[in-house]
């Protein structure tokens, strides 16, 4: 049975992925340059053929080089995995998705005054 496609970046695509939103454009081997997983070359090389076939990635030749561009913007990829996130583990709620990162012991005292302002400030909005 062949597997099922993910909905979203596997970790070395993201990883991928974030050198090229960073960059805009990456050689290969600038990616693996940059990657701190430590990929092969060739890893490297099927990686991105594969978020090709996705549409996360074009690529344009440059003499024998490929440089690759991304073609979906960070923000809404960011957007996807939340929404998959939410729906997956968090039954559809925003909510109990945000009770659940505020009532973690990850958050430092700024970051939940931060937190606070950017509530405030979205209320102010309404």
């Amino acid at each position: 049975m062949a597997r099922r496609k993910s909905k979203i970046l596997t970790e070395v695509e993201a990883e991928i992925m974030q050198i090229l939103w960073k960059k805009g454009q990456a050689s290969v081997q600038e990616i693996c340059n940059e990657l701190a997983s430590k990929q092969a070359y060739t890893t490297v090389a099927t990686m991105l053929r594969v978020l090709e076939s996705k549409k996360y990635v074009s690529h344009v030749v440059d003499g024998r080089t490929y440089i690759y561009s991304p073609l979906r913007e960070k923000e809404k990829e960011q957007n996807n995995v939340l929404k998959y996130i939410t729906q997956r583990f968090f039954e559809g709620s925003v909510k109990s998705l945000l009770v659940h990162l505020v009532q973690g012991d990850n958050l430092s005292k700024e970051q939940l005054q931060e937190l606070r302002d950017i509530i405030n400030s979205k209320e102010e909005e309404k």
